[in-house]
């Protein structure tokens, strides 16, 4: 998915979005407030840290309104986030932000807010313990000036192409993110309006998917090593994507055993499938292309994104006028796992990248 301004800036501005909300009731106005406030504080939080005054900072940031602008703690200056090496991992962002509305929302239902607020507060000490425990003596590194972005993009491309194993990742790459994002545009429609379950449930399942990605990020080194790097990316991208299937089976089956086994499994595969896109990457490209190589790539992956998108919703749009809703929508999800799946077709050719 990319990669955003890092230090907190990117929720900063994100927040800004939430002045194009309507809000019906009072109600509906304290929970965006409470939502504003929350992706306001990493930001807040950091220039504090560095002895800032966070509120004249966010506000100077804010009236910007740049994307990539943002301030360096660090240095005590206002920079080019992603110029200054400053990113995120988009992916990590969105999954810390849903993760944290589903566990929210879980212990508040579950348990009370009270005890919810002292989950909260915890989470911040055992996050300021981590950070103590971060090895500082790191050099930072430094960006080369006068380089053309144009003759690095070009020479990305020119090396991406001439490789015929990185030619094939790209395409499954590219083929994955189109079915699994005709997924997840369907998937939450068919979940709660065709299965009618609750917000709190699919929250659960959610969680529980992504503890499997932690699972998947420890137990990497050993597939690989009994796998094989080529098996590896077959099987994870195959898996990953066909996992999908397990959720409209829940029209005759128990649907929430199914939708936790889907999202375990596309949650292990798919951290098994980058960690072993990016250890192979390592090992077929030279350092000083690393960047310019796997930029040409994401540009090809990603770009399918907003394509699965698009062909998910007009897919489950036309079923489901076709065949009724719940069919509709069934039958859409079948379609997305499938054309998931198929990505491992792009990477079969020989039985290895040698």
């Amino acid at each position: 998915e990319g990669v955003v301004a890092g230090g907190g800036v990117a929720l900063l501005y994100a927040s800004q979005r939430l002045d194009q909300l309507n809000p019906e009731n009072d109600d509906q106005k304290v929970g965006i407030d409470i939502i504003r406030r929350a992706l306001q504080a990493p930001a807040r939080q950091i220039f504090a840290n560095a002895g800032a005054e966070g509120a004249v900072i966010v506000g100077k940031l804010l009236d910007k309104g740049e994307a990539d602008y943002g301030f360096d703690a660090q240095s005590g200056t206002y920079v080019d986030m992603v110029k200054a090496g400053i990113i995120d991992p988009t992916k990590v962002v969105r999954l810390a932000l849903q993760g944290a509305a589903s566990v929210a929302g879980l212990l508040i239902t579950l348990l009370s807010a009270p005890f919810a607020i002292t989950v909260d507060a915890l989470s911040f000490l055992v996050s300021g313990l981590l950070i103590t425990a971060t090895d500082s003596s790191q050099p930072g590194s430094t960006v080369s000036p006068g380089r053309s972005l144009l003759r690095d993009a070009e020479e990305g491309i020119r090396f991406l192409v001439r490789d015929r194993a990185l030619v094939r990742i790209t395409i499954g790459a590219a083929i994955s993110n189109v079915g699994i994002m005709m997924a997840l545009a369907l998937q939450l429609l068919f979940l709660y309006r065709v299965m009618r379950l609750s917000p709190v449930v699919v929250g659960v399942c959610f969680a529980v998917g992504s503890l499997a990605s932690l699972v998947g990020a420890v137990y990497n080194r050993r597939i690989m090593n009994r796998l094989g790097i080529y098996r590896t990316l077959v099987l994870s991208t195959f898996i990953e994507g066909i996992a999908y299937i397990l959720i409209p089976a829940g029209t005759v089956l128990p649907v929430i055993p199914l939708l936790l086994g889907a999202l375990v499994l596309s949650g292990f595969f798919n951290t098994t499938w980058n960690v072993s896109v990016t250890t192979f990457r390592q090992t077929r490209i030279a350092p000083r292309l690393m960047g310019r190589v796997g930029a040409a790539g994401r540009v090809i992956g990603y770009g399918a994104l907003p394509v699965g998108s698009l062909l998910g919703g007009l897919l489950g749009q036309a079923l489901s006028a076709r065949l009724g809703e719940r069919t509709g929508l069934a039958l859409a999800l079948v379609v997305a796992a499938l054309v998931a799946g198929s990505s491992a077709l792009a990477i079969l050719g020989r039985r290895s990248f040698d």
